[in-house]
């Protein structure tokens, strides 16, 4: 996980508004989603929807059509449980819908200011809000004034997630077709782009030249 987003998670509240934000975040990180694939996921099944299956290895997440599958044959993303317990992305999200009381309809639900949980879906700039006010609150916490805070959660949005992920897991040497295949890439050189990056420091003949 990108180290900018283990501390922002590491700084939010155990409230039932943190707890939502921690899994939202780590649930996105983990299957490398769109913001708008995650705010439209579901607690459990229901025609036509993307969905959460919980199971014994993790969690199952199932997708319907999505930017890369015109032909609407679906996809499902495994995302297996972390080897840290403060950023897991299975035990953050099943405390999430156990204290929030969820069984069915949006899995992520907005949170008004005196704690009451909405029927509907988060949208996906709300996405994208959560994100950043994250990054900036740990900024704060770290010492950072408010502008630098401000200048720091810009860099971040819904697709940060994504490429975090990609970028992540290609520094420490996950196989490209397997980044492939949790972003949903139909070309490899799409994927490419974010392992290069991840790799950049990776058998790099400047940190082996003597210097």
């Amino acid at each position: 996980m990108t180290v900018d987003l283990r501390r922002a998670v590491a700084t939010l509240a155990d409230t039932l508004a943190g707890r939502r934000d921690r899994a939202l975040i780590l649930v996105g990180f983990a299957a490398a989603f769109r913001r708008s694939e995650l705010a439209a996921l579901e607690v459990s099944r229901r025609d036509g929807a993307a969905w959460i299956q919980e199971q014994p290895d993790g969690l199952v997440i199932h997708l319907g059509r999505s930017k890369t599958d015109q032909q609407s044959e679906g996809a499902e993303i495994g995302v297996p449980y972390g080897s840290n317990l403060e950023t897991c992305p299975v035990r953050s999200y099943r405390a999430w819908i156990n204290s929030a009381g969820l069984w069915e309809g949006p899995a992520f639900r907005p949170i008004d200011r005196h704690g009451k949980l909405g029927a509907a879906a988060v949208t996906d700039r709300a996405v994208a809000r959560i994100v950043q006010r994250t990054v900036e609150g740990a900024a704060l916490v770290e010492g950072h004034s408010p502008e630098e805070a401000r200048r720091i959660a810009s860099a971040f949005a819904g697709h940060s997630l994504r490429s975090g992920l990609a970028t992540s897991a290609a520094a420490n040497d996950a196989p490209g077709h397997s980044i492939q295949r949790q972003l949903r890439h139909k070309r490899f050189d799409t994927t490419s782009g974010y392992i290069r990056s991840g790799q950049i420091f990776k058998q790099n003949p400047a940190g082996m030249a003597g210097l």
